[in-house]
């Protein structure tokens, strides 16, 4: 049987080296090496690859992980697992924020170590697979729907045994707790707060599961009303790297997005749906968000607008204007479907469980299909969009 991982421990006493070994050998197909401190460990994992190391913190657990931390954050991409047999809240939230993934009590190794190596090597083979998209849903105008487009976007982008991401950045409202009837103790700030390694388990782990086809990332604000609302976007880039990893579709709902986030979300996206309301209002918003995007380097066929709560007559702008007044190509509609959306929103559930046949969960269908049909953004540079290529710009002024 072909080899498929090393793991090295660290440890003085030759009864836990003994006792990792006996549980991981004989089972397993993984080989495991052995040296006594953390200097020696250094250079081992300087000189191989590792599926993970597991390092024995006893006799002075703070002491040693304050040692740990160091190559901890050296080697972000390994998986450090401690072993103790002291165990309290404490002395884990310790271990955590230094970027350990495991703490392992001494007296459960027999029970727990099988199941930390099968997430281990499900890591592993996740990490391998990079080619999940992302989908960025902005919006032109308060309460034109975004959130209810991003929620039911991601329930139909997802596939078979493939659960969708929908990441919330609505820092007014994190709605889409309330859109999918959620409450947690872990938001979008933990992922990107935490120090160490950004992978596919601590994604899946911080994510809220609607279903086994939805899975959520809250805003803080819905977690914890009284806490802040502003997210650290220092390692934005490596989160949605690792949710991408994660998740075949990741959607990120960012209404009312800075216009740093919103070019940030945007490089990372396969397509930008810009969600407006056929208004003046709305759709001079939408064109200067779009200039924006091409400004700053985004490729213009992967921006697309979304007119929302759509109505073939009696509209404030007629379509024929609207298609004048925006630029680029890409315009798709969601008919107007307040009974179907309000019901959903109410009952904290997708439109396909509510109201399947109903004309906005039809339109979103269709969206979707169109999204994973949409050619992959593979060179982000674009040339300047000139008023020759869109002549008519009036309405939007």
């Amino acid at each position: 049987m072909e080899q498929c991982g090393n793991i090295l421990i660290v440890s003085k006493d030759k009864a836990i080296t003994d006792v990792v070994r006996s549980l991981l050998e004989p089972n397993t197909n993984i080989q495991t090496s052995t040296c006594p401190t953390l200097h020696e460990m250094s250079a081992q994992i300087r000189g191989g690859s590792l599926l993970g190391v597991f390092v024995d913190i006893d006799p002075d657990p703070l002491s040693i992980l304050r040692n740990l931390e160091p190559i901890v954050n050296q080697h972000a991409s390994l998986r450090f697992i401690v072993i103790s047999s002291h165990f309290s809240n404490d002395l884990v939230i310790e271990a955590m924020g230094i970027g350990v993934r495991h703490f392992l009590p001494r007296k459960q190794l027999a029970q727990e170590l099988p199941n930390v190596v099968e997430r281990l090597l499900n890591q592993t083979r996740t990490s391998v697979n990079r080619g999940g998209s992302m989908v960025t849903v902005l919006s032109a105008g308060g309460g034109c729907g975004a959130t209810t487009i991003a929620v039911n976007l991601a329930r139909e982008l997802a596939g078979e045994a493939q659960p969708s991401l929908v990441m919330d950045f609505d820092a007014y409202y994190g709605a889409v707790a309330t859109c999918l009837g959620l409450r947690g103790d872990y938001s979008l700030a933990d992922l990107l707060h935490y120090k160490g390694n950004l992978d596919a388990q601590l994604v899946s782990t911080t994510a809220m599961e609607y279903d086994k086809n939805l899975h959520a990332l809250l805003h803080p604000v819905s977690v914890d009303a009284a806490g802040s609302s502003t997210l650290d976007l220092t390692r934005l880039e490596t989160a949605l790297t690792a949710c991408r990893q994660t998740y075949r579709w990741t959607v990120a709902d960012a209404p009312r997005a800075e216009a740093g986030l919103m070019v940030q979300l945007a490089r990372q996206s396969r397509v930008v749906l810009i969600v407006a309301q056929m208004t003046v209002k709305e759709l001079r918003r939408a064109r200067a968000m779009y200039q924006r995007l091409v400004d700053e380097g985004i490729n213009g066929d992967g921006i697309w607008y979304l007119i929302n709560r759509h109505k073939s007559k009696h509209g404030a702008v007629s379509l024929d204007e609207a298609r004048k007044a925006l630029p680029g190509g890409h315009i798709h509609f969601v008919r107007n479907d307040f009974a179907s959306v309000m019901h959903s929103m109410d009952m904290g559930q997708p439109l396909v469980e509510l109201a399947p046949r109903s004309k906005a969960r039809r339109d979103i269908t269709a969206l979707a299909e169109a999204v994973s049909n949409a050619k992959p953004q593979t060179a982000w540079q674009a040339g300047p969009v000139t008023d020759a290529q869109h002549p008519d710009l009036s309405l939007v002024g």
